[in-house]
């Protein structure tokens, strides 16, 4: 039988509310984040759901998470 390995929930940083994460100084949307699946890697600081990976550390952090789970770049 092959082994099943699951990754853990992710422990995000606390925000303001419940719904909220402080990654890099920025306010992010916590449900959002967990919709599209993304995980937050603090070994490396970023931010991955599988499809796409984003650097989230100072200076990289991007400064706005859309609503279809897409980073706002400016």
């Amino acid at each position: 039988m092959a082994n099943i390995y699951t990754r853990d929930s992710p422990l995000w940083p606390p925000g303001d509310n419940a719904t909220d994460t402080i990654i890099g100084g920025v306010h992010f949307n916590l449900t959002t984040l967990k919709h599209f699946n993304y995980t937050l890697y603090e070994g490396n600081w970023t931010l991955s759901n599988w499809s796409r990976c984003y650097l989230v550390d100072q200076p990289y952090t991007p400064p706005l998470l859309l609503s279809n789970g897409t980073f706002g770049m400016f």
